[in-house]
């Protein structure tokens, strides 16, 4: 009968087991690290918040620019954004921002939304941008020269979009800026004609332009055949921004 020897058994079981126990470790680290990788994410989102703010300013152009002290941060990859008609973005498209500009055209509210991603692809806090575009002209319907004791004008136009910010009144190369569509031109004689250039501009800045002859209209002179638009370009302005994160 052979002999048993229970030294070596009890040490191959020995390293049997603790090969077990360590691969047991081994999972159950695995499992704790992917908990509490599931744990931090879920209480990023939960800490977000959406705020927007509704500051209404008209461009017929929106620029947005990165800011150059994130343009110049080493741990950031790229910037991508979305844009979209509501503020909902959950399926919104984004896409890589190139030179750190975004130029936004599309006409009506726009909803701009910006993040970062760093190196190894964590999404940085997301921003929304408030931008209103406007290209389109106003409407300038009517001209028409009123029955007042003082020469009197009135304008009848419309802008669908953004609407009509102001009138400007030019007669002998002077320009008159008025705020309303009533225009009272005191220091001119009625029984003379002049040619008078009505220029109506709305809050992106679009304007059109058209030239009416007022005063008698027995006396024949010579009216432009005018309409003029052009938009009146600012210089590049950053649009007011407000911190939005996922909810």
């Amino acid at each position: 009968m052979p002999k048993i020897n229970m030294k070596t058994d009890i040490k191959d079981l020995n390293k049997k087991q603790k090969s077990v126990l360590a691969l047991s470790i081994i999972s159950l680290l695995l499992v704790v690290g992917i908990i509490i990788f599931i744990i931090i994410n879920v209480q990023d989102k939960k800490e977000t918040t959406i705020t927007a703010e509704n500051n209404e300013e008209w461009k017929n152009t929106g620029l947005i620019e990165i800011p150059k002290e994130e343009l110049e941060d080493i741990s950031i990859d790229y910037h991508e954004y979305c844009v979209s008609k509501t503020e909902e973005y959950k399926n919104c498209l984004w896409t890589k921002v190139e030179d750190g500009k975004i130029v936004v055209e599309e006409k009506g509210h726009n909803y701009v939304y910006i993040k970062s991603v760093d190196k190894m692809g964590k999404e940085g806090e997301t921003k929304l941008y408030n931008i209103y575009i406007d290209t389109d002209k106003p409407i300038i319907e009517k001209v028409e020269q009123l029955e007042e004791d003082k020469l009197t004008v009135r304008v009848k136009a419309y802008d669908n979009t953004s609407s009509i910010d102001k009138y400007l009144f030019s007669l002998d190369g002077k320009e008159y800026n008025q705020g309303t569509m009533t225009y009272v031109l005191k220091d001119l004689d009625k029984t003379k004609a002049y040619v008078l250039y009505v220029t109506v501009i709305d809050k992106a800045g679009n304007s059109t332009t058209t030239a009416v002859k007022i005063g008698n209209q027995d006396i024949d002179i010579e009216v432009p055949n005018l309409e003029i638009t052009e938009p009146i370009v600012d210089e590049p302005v950053v649009e007011q921004q407000s911190e939005i994160t996922e909810q």
